[in-house]
């Protein structure tokens, strides 16, 4: 297929035929050389459908844009992303593998893939993508809306959820040497992550895991910045926390090995507000290296909403106010060896 045009399952239909699509069934190969909407359903009728066969290659072979297949899409063969971006809009079930250099990007609908999937960047945009094979995600892992699931063994390079969530259960986990978290949720639960650098400007980050990251951890935008759940974020580097709020709740702990710079005008806060197991559970931090508040911020404070936030400044911390002339107040729990 090398037409700029589309291929439309569904565009309007009247009489016996009102409520039934059309179908692509591929068993050979089917190449897409050009950035055209391959597919879609509209809101005509009945939802168009593509089954890849087991013997059926879907391939985008040229073409450095997005090509939009807004139909259902069932893969039992093999599917090839060899240039630019192939999204799947509409749900479907693969049990077929998902494979090339290219990025795949699932967007809409729910998809149900228990083939394996090996490309150079994996996004999740909308809908809900459920995986249960082994995911090579390339370069980039990039969830910026709806939900994933990863249950099998997972691997990218880096990391990025800007909306929407990840999970991950499977039995090896590699983020990457990169983790970005600026919005919606991120879900550790049962992991031991480690990275080289950390970005948070926003979302959540949850579940009974550790993260622990080697290198710089960066904590910047406005947006409200949420650690919550049982386990341990372990900064090893610099941290740099200039702009917007953390909440540390539900039993997390901040363990700080490296040297933490405060220059935000907002606040930490060790119980914000929780529920279910974790109602009583307060965040924690845990200083063993350089803690440097250098602005008048209401550095760490417990609320009503349950157990008290706790500070520990342990033999080797070094727990410092530098910078400007106003108060900063503890509301926690501190304690100093």
């Amino acid at each position: 297929l090398t037409t700029s045009s589309s291929i439309n399952l569904n565009v309007s239909n009247s009489g016996a035929n009102m409520d039934v699509a059309g179908r692509i069934e591929n068993n050979g190969v089917f190449d897409i050389q050009s950035d055209l909407d391959t597919t879609f359903s509209t809101t005509a009728g009945g939802r168009g459908v593509i089954d890849n066969g087991l013997t059926g290659i879907l391939r985008k072979s040229v073409g450095t844009g997005v090509t939009n297949i807004a139909a259902e899409f069932n893969n039992a063969g093999t599917v090839e992303v060899q240039s630019g971006t192939l999204s799947f809009n509409n749900g479907g079930l693969s049990s077929g593998d998902f494979q090339g250099a290219a990025t795949l990007d699932f967007g809409g609908g729910a998809h149900g893939v228990t083939g394996t999937v090996t490309v150079g960047e994996l996004i999740v945009s909308a809908g809900s993508a459920d995986f249960n094979a082994a995911v090579d995600a390339g370069a980039l892992l990039t969830v910026s809306g709806g939900a994933a699931t990863f249950n099998d063994t997972f691997t990218t390079a880096a990391t990025t959820v800007s909306s929407g969530s990840v999970v991950f259960k499977g039995p090896s986990t590699d983020l990457g040497t990169s983790l970005t978290l600026s919005g919606g949720t991120l879900d550790i639960t049962g992991l031991d992550v480690m990275v080289t650098t950390f970005m948070n400007n926003g979302g959540t980050l949850q579940g009974a895991g550790d993260l622990r990251v080697s290198g710089s951890t960066t904590l910047a935008g406005s947006g409200a910045k949420i650690w919550y759940g049982s386990g341990v974020v372990e900064t090893n580097g610099s941290t740099d926390f200039s702009q917007g709020s953390l909440r540390i709740d539900g039993g997390r702990t901040w363990q700080n090995d490296g040297t933490a710079t405060l220059t935000t005008s907002s606040s930490i806060n060790l119980n914000v507000s929780n529920s279910g197991a974790n109602m009583d559970v307060a965040g924690r931090i845990e200083n063993n290296g350089v803690f440097d508040i250098q602005s008048d911020l209401d550095t760490t404070f417990s609320s009503s909403a349950g157990g008290r936030g706790v500070i520990d400044n342990e033999v080797s911390g070094v727990f410092r106010k530098s910078v400007a002339t106003g108060v900063t107040n503890i509301a926690a729990e501190f304690n100093n060896a």
